[in-house]
């Protein structure tokens, strides 16, 4: 059961990255006109301040990573399950958010 609890813990690493990379290019995309905000959330925080967007997914990030560092959490099936179902949703959007901007850069 250990390496399980390594493997959880390296994906929700990964995830913790996938959204700081997420956001950034989100960001970046969002300022340059290049792609819309299709969460509703986000897209409202980042109308009203594009500094909120930004420490969101930072925060939440950072809150990820300090759970799996200062916390003993007790890894199940169901959690690894959706900690990889959701690695594997967050990395195809990223790739869809990079493949917006750089079709956008060819146009």
């Amino acid at each position: 059961m250990r390496w399980w609890f390594r493997v959880l813990k390296l994906v929700c690493f990964y995830l913790a990255i996938l959204n700081v990379v997420d956001g950034t290019i989100t960001y970046i995309g969002l300022k340059l006109n290049i792609i819309d905000e299709g969460n509703i959330v986000m897209s409202l925080l980042d109308e009203y301040n594009s500094a909120y967007f930004l420490l969101l997914k930072f925060s939440l990030s950072a809150f990820l990573v300090w759970i799996l560092c200062y916390t003993n959490i007790n890894p199940s099936n169901i959690l690894g399950f959706f900690s990889l179902v959701g690695a594997t949703l967050y990395t195809i959007v990223m790739f869809m958010h990079l493949y917006w901007i750089f079709i956008s850069f060819l146009i």
